[in-house]
């Protein structure tokens, strides 16, 4: 099924005047144009060919007919973005979002009234009219469905908010959750989309997440760090499991826990020495 909003990985069919017509690269000989897009010519490679697969984004044309286009925008639907306010309409405003045409937020979508110039985090979706637009309320289109995170799952993170606990964000574009302060172990931002890890699924099904990686990858990653930072600084490193917390997370994005338990594992693998204001490779 061709994806509207998506980008979609599809095979050229025929070729028109106005341009190519493509398929799902499944359809075979039964496909018809009610199953087709067009790509218009001057959008398309050059020397593109009949069985040429290609990826493509679909959109809904001025004839209300489903269009392809190489270009991809900075957001598809179902998903979350911080984007440039770029024109006000009497239907509400459009948004900058890497494409000829721009993305309209109905007015009855905006959270707050949009201002030229400002940016604003979006959620796209399809509308009754099958067309692509996009809401600053984004919250009316999460926590829609139940989730089955475990604890040390790899999700997408989207930075939505800053709060006294740490910063609001949402899953996979999907589910609320919370990333409090002591588990941000790198620069954030509204906006920002990170990878990050369900640290803690509570009983009442929210999420708790953090930036650091659980358990022995955690470590595994870090030591490896580690050792490439003990490598571009002649073999020493003015750190230690004496270090301020601080200092060991503006230097590598993680709790001092997770350092001691790093530098330990390096020390018994006889890699480095611990003093108590540095470290030194063996």
């Amino acid at each position: 099924m061709i994806r509207l909003g998506q980008m979609n990985r599809l095979t050229v069919a025929e070729k028109h005047a106005e341009g190519w017509l493509l398929v799902e690269p499944d359809a075979g000989d039964d496909a018809n144009t009610d199953d087709a897009v067009l790509l218009a010519a001057a959008d398309a490679p050059e020397e593109l060919a009949i069985d040429d697969s290609l990826s493509v984004f679909v959109f809904v044309g001025p004839e209300q007919q489903l269009q392809a286009t190489t270009s991809r925008p900075k957001v598809l639907a179902g998903q979350l973005a911080l984007l440039k306010a770029k024109q006000a309409s009497p239907y509400g405003m459009f948004m900058d979002w890497g494409m000829s045409k721009d993305l309209l937020v109905p007015n009855r979508e905006q959270y707050d009234r949009m201002d030229v110039g400002e940016s604003y985090l979006v959620y796209v979706y399809v509308d009754e009219q099958q067309r692509l637009a996009a809401s600053s309320r984004y919250k009316r289109y999460i926590d829609q469905e139940r989730h089955a995170y475990r604890d040390g799952d790899k999700v997408h993170l989207t930075i939505t908010e800053q709060t006294p606990l740490g910063y609001n964000c949402v899953v996979d574009y999907l589910h609320s959750a919370l990333l409090y302060q002591d588990q941000v172990f790198r620069s954030v931002k509204r906006g920002d989309q990170i990878t990050g890890y369900v640290r803690q699924v509570r009983e009442d099904g929210l999420l708790d997440v953090s930036t650091q990686e659980p358990g022995y990858g955690k470590i595994s990653g870090l030591t490896d760090r580690i050792m490439q930072r003990l490598e571009q600084s002649k073999g020493e490193l003015k750190l230690s499991d004496k270090s301020s917390p601080e200092m060991i997370k503006s230097e590598f994005q993680c709790s001092k826990k997770a350092f001691k338990q790093a530098i330990g594992s390096l020390r018994k693998q006889q890699l480095i020495e611990i003093f108590p204001d540095h470290i030194k490779r063996r």
